[in-house]
């Protein structure tokens, strides 16, 4: 599970209010913060995630959320 309160919120955030997310929103619960890249402007986050996450896969192929290609 994701340890930052921060972090859960963004993904949340950037996953709301598109009905195609809602299957990638349950998937962030099975997350969990690896690594943490600090650039000079922002940073960059790596997740693992757990047993279970498969139950809540994306059933369309070319997935795009908010301009991202899943």
């Amino acid at each position: 599970m994701i340890q930052s309160k921060f972090i859960q919120d963004i993904l949340t955030l950037l996953l709301e209010g598109d009905e195609e997310s809602e299957e990638v929103k349950k998937q962030i619960d099975f997350l969990t913060e690896t690594k943490f890249d600090y650039t000079g402007v922002g940073v960059f986050i790596s997740f693992e995630h757990m047993n279970g996450i498969k139950k809540f896969k994306a059933t369309k192929a070319d997935l795009i959320l908010n301009g991202l290609t899943i």
